[in-house]
């Protein structure tokens, strides 16, 4: 009950030091790249040190990967449309 107490809370902090961010005035896919990353993390942190069984973790793990995936992804590749775009010379 204690290490899942400190997880909690270890999420917590971070997503405080999110908010921070969010207030000095960082972009949104950053934060949104920042919060995604650390709400799969200790939600997992979680489930583990909580004693679930890892055949009752399996999919929760699977649909946590997922999300990552598109969201650390789908930033990536925004980013690299961008720079195309930004290269590319201006047709008038």
């Amino acid at each position: 009950m204690t290490v899942s107490t400190i997880v909690l809370a270890f999420g917590l902090a971070a997503g405080v030091l999110v908010g921070v961010l969010l207030v000095r005035g960082q972009r949104a896919d950053d934060i949104l790249k920042g919060v995604g990353t650390i709400l799969i993390i200790v939600s997992t942190l979680f489930l583990v040190v909580a004693g679930y069984d890892d055949k009752q973790i399996a999919p929760v793990i699977g649909l946590f990967g997922t999300i990552a995936g598109y969201i650390l992804g789908r930033n990536t590749r925004d980013s690299q449309n961008d720079r195309e775009e930004q290269s590319s010379p201006d047709k008038k």
